[in-house]
């Protein structure tokens, strides 16, 4: 990301750790679970890097359907669960199918 470390109040994704990724055989290949996993987590380093402290990072997911990306978004969410660098508030939605994670850097 285009920014220096530390400088970013609030950042908020929604449907990016389940989304844009090419692992759907609709489009006619799959990407290997390694990889699109090591693009979410590479993903988070950075939101981390730029983050303030004191700032948030709100995730919201929508159901994933690719196997390899639920996966992904799973690993990356306990991941950030078990986070020093933040307090976790999980307020997923179940009922509508919907992960929402909302960090803050401590």
């Amino acid at each position: 990301l285009p920014f220096v470390d530390g400088q970013i109040d609030t950042i908020y994704m929604a449907n990016v750790l389940g989304g844009h990724v090419k692992d759907d055989q609709m489009l006619g290949f799959k990407a290997s679970a390694k990889r699109i996993l090591r693009e979410k987590q590479n993903l988070i380093k950075e939101a981390k890097r730029v983050l303030k402290k004191g700032g948030k990072l709100i995730i919201r997911e929508e159901y994933a359907t690719a196997l390899s990306v639920i996966a992904a978004q799973d690993r990356i969410f306990a991941d950030l669960k078990d986070d020093p660098e933040f307090e976790v508030r999980d307020l997923t939605d179940e009922e509508n199918g919907l992960f929402i994670l909302e960090l803050t850097k401590t």
